[in-house]
């Protein structure tokens, strides 16, 4: 191979990596615009500082119960994998852990309303006329991107 065959080479690699960088920066800033940013809420609902506070205070109750519910999730989920992986067939142990599961999902999700109905309890009347829509925002954020769930391809 001569010189200008390698070089060209390299340079179409070079390109092939700057491109696919491109792509997962890209990537990366249109995940970051689905988080919620608390400043869009305040805005919209044109929050005082009094409220901005009472809004921290509950947030930080909120995640803290929420991270304390996901770790529990995870924990069941491993121990029904365990389960599978050492082939328990044993009924009694199976509903045991998808209740638990259940119990747990529906307290995560007990957790999410209430945080938001205490919110909504913090905001004077004009405000709580935009509070729909703010929870719109929020409900578009937190389900799958594209705003959602793909068409499931039926099982054979």
């Amino acid at each position: 191979m001569n010189r200008t065959t390698i070089l060209t080479i390299l340079v179409v690699l070079l390109m092939a990596v700057n491109a696919v960088t491109l792509y997962l920066l890209f990537q990366k800033d249109a995940r970051r615009e689905r988080r919620f940013n608390p400043s869009q809420l305040f805005e919209k609902l044109q929050l005082d500082a009094k409220q901005e506070e009472q809004f921290e205070a509950l947030r930080k109750t909120h995640f803290q119960k929420r991270d304390s519910l996901r770790n529990e999730e995870m924990r069941l989920r491993k121990a029904m994998s365990a389960m599978i992986t050492n082939g328990v067939t044993d009924s009694i142990q199976i509903d045991s852990i998808t209740r638990q599961l259940a119990v747990n999902r529906r307290a995560f999700d007990l957790n999410f309303y209430n945080h938001f109905l205490q919110l909504r309890s913090v905001l004077r009347p004009e405000q709580q006329a935009h509070f729909g829509e703010v929870m719109e925002m929020i409900m578009r954020r937190m389900g799958p991107p594209g705003g959602g769930r793909p068409p499931q391809k039926p099982h054979p």
